[in-house]
């Protein structure tokens, strides 16, 4: 049996036996169903153990044990990558930053990774994205979670190698004549950049009114400023991207999709998803002109243009634009998931605390083509 079939097998038998399970009602299973639920056992019991045995099989719960060499998620091996970890920690983490604080404790608080699920629509590049957090305020925009990139951990302070996949094609051979390689695989680097917020506060801050989740939100907000800055910067900055200079009196809609069907055409294999777009240009870009070039503003500020999603950044300059495959074409490298920390003694003799909240990431950009740097006519 395939594996494919084995899987659909298995879910089929699953779903039957929750099926008997609610007919119960909670009591007993009667003889019949007792017997049917003996043999639903019995066959998942064949299914597991051909799965066991079936060549190559690779059991993606699995973890090596210590001294059996590097400790890899086996799943990054099949594109599975982990969520961008959360800047914000919850409010039971501050509360106990400032209990540390009030103790004279040092305490260190990471945050987790976020979840995501995305769903396809009709509209190309359109995602939807959930985060599951522990009474989560105002949310940070931060570019990272609005592209939803998959990240990977690594050694904070390393600077970590990671393949770059050009341009390539794929030959149609007749039978008997040689095929096609693809050999344009280099080799690209990232080191992990640290980006940290502090301040100090006295115990008698604390008794402000929603102190604590203010400075929470502060900390992440300034972090998320300039990771947003580090993530476009090193997209721009990396060698191979595509670039679409604007024709005399070309309009900005329609450079902005020269550049999405740049990266549509390339090799990437995947449709842009987020437009960076400085504000001026964004204002330009929908102000007075709603619905007339593919342009559609929504509420809260959630913008598409030609199905793509726009966030607007100052990191990109004025006249210039970032179309990207995001999610396809790059991924966060993380050195320190968000940690938020507590330093009671460097200024006790002040009574002063110093809160930190740091963490250490960069871009690794493996598809250049799945981007594109859009320069507009400003004439």
């Amino acid at each position: 049996m395939g594996t494919e079939t084995s899987e659909v097998e298995r879910e089929r038998l699953i779903v039957e036996a929750r099926q008997l399970l609610a007919d119960a009602g909670g009591d007993a299973l009667d003889e019949q169903a007792t017997t049917r639920f003996s043999e639903i056992e019995h066959q998942l019991d064949r299914l597991r153990d051909e799965q066991d045995q079936r060549p190559g099989f690779v059991d993606p719960t699995a973890r090596p044990l210590p001294g059996d060499g590097e400790r890899r998620d086996p799943l990054a091996d099949y594109g599975v990558m982990e969520g961008v970890p959360s800047l914000t920690p919850t409010r039971s983490d501050m509360a106990g930053l400032f209990r540390a604080a009030s103790q004279r404790q040092p305490l260190k608080v990471g945050t987790p990774a976020l979840s995501f699920a995305t769903v396809g629509t009709a509209d190309a590049g359109s995602s939807e994205q959930w985060a599951v957090r522990e009474n989560q305020p105002v949310s940070i925009r931060r570019l990272a979670e609005f592209a939803a990139l998959g990240s990977e951990t690594v050694d904070v302070g390393s600077r970590v190698t990671f393949p770059v996949f050009g341009d390539g094609s794929a030959t149609t051979a007749d039978e008997g004549s040689a095929k096609g390689e693809y050999d344009n695989i280099t080799s690209g680097d990232a080191s992990p950049k640290i980006i940290a917020a502090w301040t100090d506060v006295t115990m008698q801050l604390r008794s402000m009114g929603g102190f604590e989740g203010r400075l929470r939100r502060k900390l992440s907000a300034l972090i998320a400023r300039r990771e947003d800055e580090l993530l476009i910067t090193t997209a721009l900055g990396t060698d191979g991207i595509q670039t679409h200079t604007a024709g005399s009196g070309e309009s900005k809609t329609t450079s902005v999709l020269a550049g999405a069907t740049m990266v549509v055409d390339s090799a990437v294999g995947a449709d842009p998803d987020v437009i960076v777009m400085n504000p001026e240009d964004v204002v330009d870009v929908f102000d007075g002109s709603v619905g007339m070039s593919g342009e559609s503003p929504e509420n809260a500020l959630r913008l598409t243009l030609h199905g793509l999603r726009v966030y607007p950044s100052s990191a990109v300059g004025a006249g210039t634009a970032l179309v990207g495959s995001w999610r396809a074409a790059s991924q966060l490298v993380v050195g320190l998931s968000p940690t938020f920390m507590v330093d009671p003694y460097s200024q006790m003799k002040n009574n002063i605390v110093t809160i930190l909240g740091e963490e250490a990431v960069n871009l690794a950009v493996d598809e250049p083509d799945g981007f594109a740097e859009i320069t507009f006519d400003t004439a």
